[in-house]
C-alpha cells in the first residue's frame, strides 16, 4: 500500500528518486521516530517510577538524563553539521549536472549533431569516461573533510590504507586502462577491423579500456589485454 501511494522525485525529465526507494526511506524515518518517541516515554516513565519510592529517589534525574543526553547530543551535532550538509548536497547536484552534460555532448559527438574540428566520433565516448572520472575524483577529494568523522585521524588511516592497496593491487590494471586510452586516440583500428595483432589474426568485435576483443576465422574470440596489444606490432 505504501509503495502505491509514493510517488517518485522527479526534477523535469530526472527521475531523482523512484517510488520505492521514496517508500523505503519513509519507512525508515518512521521507525525512526517511534524508536526515539519510545526512548523518550521510556526515560519518563522509568524516572516516574523511581520517583515514587524513597530508595530510589535520588536515581530520578540519572535515568532522565542516561537517555536524554545522547539524543541531545545527536541534535547539536546534526545542527553543526547542516552547513557542511549543504555545502556537500550543493556539490553533489553541481557535479551530476556536470556529468549529464558530459553524457550528452558525448552523445552529441558520436550521432553527429555536434561536429568538432580534429575531434573524431569514436574519441567522444572515452572522453566522457575520463572527463567523468575527472569529475568523480575532484568531487570526492573536495567532499572528503565535509563528511562526518572526515578530520578523524583513524578515517584517515583507513583511506591511506585502501589507497595503499588500490595501487597495489591495479598496476595492471591502470596500465591496460592508459594503453586503451592511447590506443583509443591513435585509431590503430576499429570495431569491425580484421587486425593482425602480434600473431593473433581476425575482426575486431569489442574495444574498451581495458581489453579488446577479437574474433578469428575459426569462430574463436580472443581477449588480449590493452597493454599486450599496445606492446606489440599492429596490421589493420
Amino acid at each position: 500500500m505504501a509503495a502505491q501511494c509514493a510517488r517518485p522525485v522527479r526534477l523535469e525529465s530526472l527521475n531523482l528518486i523512484g517510488a520505492r526507494q521514496l517508500t523505503g526511506m519513509l519507512i525508515a524515518l518512521l521507525r525512526l521516530a517511534v524508536f526515539v518517541l519510545l526512548l523518550l516515554l521510556f526515560s519518563f516513565a522509568a524516572g516516574f517510577t523511581f520517583s515514587r519510592f524513597p530508595a530510589t529517589e535520588r536515581y530520578t534525574g540519572t535515568i532522565i538524563q542516561f537517555f536524554l543526553t545522547p539524543l541531545v547530543a545527536l541534535w547539536r551535532s546534526f545542527v553543526a553539521y547542516l552547513p557542511n550538509l549543504g555545502f556537500l548536497i550543493v556539490l553533489f547536484l553541481v557535479a551530476w549536472y556536470v556529468i549529464k552534460l558530459l553524457r550528452l555532448l558525448s552523445s552529441g559527438v558520436q550521432r553527429g549533431a555536434i561536429a568538432l574540428p580534429g575531434f573524431y566520433a569514436e574519441w567522444a565516448r572515452p572522453t566522457s569516461q575520463i572527463g567523468i572520472a575527472l569529475v568523480v575524483a575532484f568531487v570526492l577529494v573536495v567532499a572528503f573533510p565535509y563528511l562526518p568523522g572526515g578530520e578523524s585521524p583513524a578515517l584517515k588511516g583507513v583511506s591511506i590504507f585502501i589507497g595503499v592497496l588500490l595501487s597495489l593491487g591495479s598496476g595492471s590494471a591502470m596500465g591496460n586502462m592508459i594503453a586503451g586510452v592511447i590506443l583509443t586516440y591513435m585509431r590503430a583500428f576499429q570495431t569491425g577491423d580484421r587486425v593482425k595483432i602480434a600473431e593473433t589474426m581476425g575482426d575486431v568485435v569489442e574495444k574498451t579500456l581495458l581489453i579488446t576483443r577479437i574474433r578469428t576465422i575459426k569462430n574463436a574470440e580472443i581477449i588480449i589485454p590493452n597493454a599486450m596489444v599496445l606492446a606489440s606490432h599492429i596490421v589493420n
